[in-house]
């Protein structure tokens, strides 16, 4: 499953599914270490970062705003 950080509060980092848009919570002591919020993260054993998913979506995010400040 992919998932991509919400948000981090209090220790607990939201989750949400890139598929179904459902939110979890996690303790920041099972992702790896320094997740920032929007960074992509595939749950397998364990919790790993997905830097090429991050940012094709950036990328697609950031095309997103810019055709919409063109319009």
């Amino acid at each position: 499953m992919k998932y991509s950080i919400d948000r981090i509060e209090n220790g607990i980092a939201i989750l949400e599914n890139l598929e179904t848009g459902i939110k979890k919570e996690v303790t920041l002591e099972l992702l790896p270490e320094n997740v920032i919020e929007g960074n992509v993260i595939i749950e397998k054993e364990t919790y790993e970062l997905d830097l090429t998913s991050e940012q094709e979506r950036r990328n697609s995010l950031k095309s997103r705003f810019d055709n919409l400040k063109k319009n």
